[in-house]
């Protein structure tokens, strides 16, 4: 089909797809690129207080990082957009991410991996969805 999601050549059909499976996409995303990818698809979910107040107590989220990555925020949005609008109504996006902590023992000198605890993508994750329409 197409090695690059993020790819303008790949084209699906609105509404064609029952299941999107990602696969280690989110634990090479910054916090902030996370918040792009799936709360900048539904834009009235950053006025909501329960969002804003996620987003003021994470440890992690550093101002700059939006004027740096800029262009790869925007790509990140692009492609969450696309993905809810592949879905079937009542269709699924699962995400399938590695271990909240480094698995093996070797030294590296960059690691881009984001390791998350459980807790912080539970907390992600229903202050998403618990948000009231």
């Amino acid at each position: 089909m197409c090695a690059d999601v993020t790819s303008p050549n790949l084209h699906v059909s609105e509404g064609s797809v029952d299941l999107i499976f990602s696969n280690w996409l989110l634990m090479y995303l910054s916090d902030q690129e996370v918040i792009f990818f799936f709360c900048l698809p539904f834009r009235k979910v950053l006025r909501h207080r329960i969002f804003k107040s996620f987003v003021f107590q994470l440890r992690y989220v550093e101002v700059n990082i939006m004027y740096q990555n800029v262009w790869y925020s925007l790509q990140v949005e692009n492609l969450a957009e696309r993905m809810i609008k592949w879905l079937n109504v009542g269709g699924y996006i699962f995400f399938r991410e590695s271990c909240f902590h480094q698995s093996g023992d070797s030294k590296r000198k960059y690691n881009p991996t984001h390791y998350r605890e459980p807790r912080f993508t539970l907390r992600f994750v229903l202050s998403v969805i618990c948000i009231p329409s």
